[in-house]
């Protein structure tokens, strides 16, 4: 926005507002206050659920210590260079330790974590050193890696997409890592004859346990690994907070982004700067089921240096339709309880479809009623 559609906003007459100028208002007043509140209990969520410290620490950790993954051997701690040696007996295990070196991860110890076993977020993977396997750790470790590489290498769409693919990309995230931890174990149990999973626990340690013990020549990782984790997930409730938190995020930038455009069409309508009929559009959107089927498939990849998709997922993506009837059936059907996110879905339809009538004021040819998906 230039000065000059500053002066004619604020030259507006504050009475006999239009209808645009009272949703635009409303929508700024909304999206502030839905914001603020986000913020305060991102805090108290935070203060509740991260502030016990931890009480499995063996001594050995440099708990204060932010460590690049490529000097963990000459500098680390006697626990992580213990941990790092144990996972790098295997192909995979030394794959991930020098992918994480490459792509400048960092490790810390996450004195904070209560309901978790680790994270990753920016580059930086934390661990609980509450679990006081070292097996328990390395498989912690690789489930953690495998999130970096989902955020590294991984084509995401060019915007944000819709609620309901939010809180489906959150599920896959989580199952794809999950599963993907199956595997490392398995192969750790075939070359080094070491269960890696007994005394593993959380989300994923149902399926590891499972798959490690059938037999190498029975193994099919789709179906019993891949699967099992989406099914596994249900008794997480802590993954569906999370999942909600994230379409709650896009709830938020759909109203704010929808006031934005409000605003400009009205700065257009008033004689000012052109508007730019897909400014709403490019930022949230959903994707058609090619583009879905496309995102989608890239994870449970066994091949993370070429990103090669498993045959399974990638066969099935040729087909988008039946891909999108999987891929819901899966995410979508008995998992959590999913009204909330259903609603912001639907939210998300009427403000777009709000958006796409005012770009019609300017240009009748940008909108048809009934083009675009109804409300759920």
């Amino acid at each position: 926005m230039n000065k000059d559609d500053d002066n004619r906003l604020m030259s507006l007459p504050p009475k006999g507002l239009s209808l645009l100028e009272k949703k635009r208002r409303q929508y700024l007043l909304g999206s502030v206050a839905s914001v603020a509140l986000g913020i305060a209990c991102l805090g108290v969520a935070s203060s509740m659920l991260f502030s016990k410290p931890p009480e499995y620490a063996t001594g050995e950790e440099n708990l204060d210590a932010i460590l690049p993954y490529s000097q963990i051997e000459t500098a680390g701690d006697p626990r992580i260079k213990r941990v790092m040696r144990l996972m790098r007996r295997t192909p995979t295990g030394e794959y991930l330790y020098q992918y994480a070196a490459g792509q400048d991860f960092r490790f810390a110890w996450n004195t904070e974590i209560d309901d978790g076993n680790g994270s990753y977020k920016d580059g930086l993977i934390k661990e609980s050193p509450r679990l006081e396997s070292d097996q328990s750790l390395a498989l912690t470790g690789v489930h953690e890696i495998r999130h970096g590489w989902q955020m590294r290498l991984l084509q995401r769409m060019p915007y944000k997409t819709d609620p309901i693919t939010e809180w489906q990309l959150s599920i896959v995230i989580e199952a794809d890592s999950c599963a993907y931890t199956a595997h490392y174990a398995a192969e750790y149990k075939d070359i080094t004859g070491v269960d890696l999973t007994k005394n593993f626990s959380g989300y994923g340690a149902k399926t590891a346990k499972t798959y490690v013990r059938t037999p190498e020549i029975q193994r099919d990782f789709f179906l019993h690994a891949v699967l099992p984790c989406f099914e596994e997930i249900k008794n997480y409730p802590s993954y569906d907070k999370l999942a909600k938190k994230r379409a709650a995020i896009v709830t938020n930038m759909v109203d704010i982004v929808a006031a934005i455009s409000l605003n400009r069409i009205m700065i257009a309508e008033n004689g000012g700067s052109p508007y730019d009929p897909g400014f709403f559009r490019k930022d949230i959107a959903s994707p058609s089921a090619k583009e879905k089927a496309a995102l989608f498939s890239q994870f449970f990849s066994l091949d993370m240096g070429g990103g090669k998709p498993l045959p399974r997922l990638q066969n099935l993506s040729q087909n988008p339709d039946e891909f999108l009837t999987w891929l819901d059936r899966t995410t979508l059907k008995d998992t959590f309880d999913l009204a909330v996110v259903h609603l912001q879905q639907q939210h998300y339809y009427r403000v777009r479809d709000i958006i796409l009538e005012h770009e019609a004021t300017l240009d009748p040819s940008l909108y048809s009623p009934g083009t675009y998906p109804p409300a759920l």
